[in-house]
């Protein structure tokens, strides 16, 4: 693809209420940005990743929760991130088993992330 062709690669900052209805618009959003900036390869991953940082913010500080997806490029590296209100605490990774049945959204954001925290 012909870089001239893709949208400003320019950090972006969208604020919603964290709610399960939000979570395919977010990740409709992040499809076209990502598509715009000529990066249509790292969709799949960023929407997981997107999914299931905001259903830990759902989960763990409440629906409902003021809640912003930050989307910025630092050289080649996409970087997303979540913020909700308690910035303080970071999401703790916990052991979780293939019979358990919640617990396995960071994981999945481990294994498909180069880092996170």
């Amino acid at each position: 693809m012909v870089i001239e062709h893709c949208m400003s690669r320019k950090a972006w900052n969208l604020p919603f209420l964290a709610e399960p209805s939000e979570v395919a618009a977010l990740r409709r959003i992040v499809r076209t940005h990502l598509t715009l900036w000529g990066l249509p390869d790292l969709v799949e991953v960023a929407q997981i990743c997107v999914s299931e940082l905001v259903a830990n913010v759902i989960t763990h500080v409440g629906a409902g929760t003021p809640t912003t997806l930050v989307v910025a490029m630092k050289g080649t590296h996409v970087r997303i991130e979540v913020h909700d209100p308690d910035g303080k605490a970071l999401p703790t990774l916990v052991s979780a088993t293939s019979a358990s049945e919640s617990g396995r959204g960071l994981a999945l954001v481990t294994a498909m992330a180069d880092r996170w925290g």
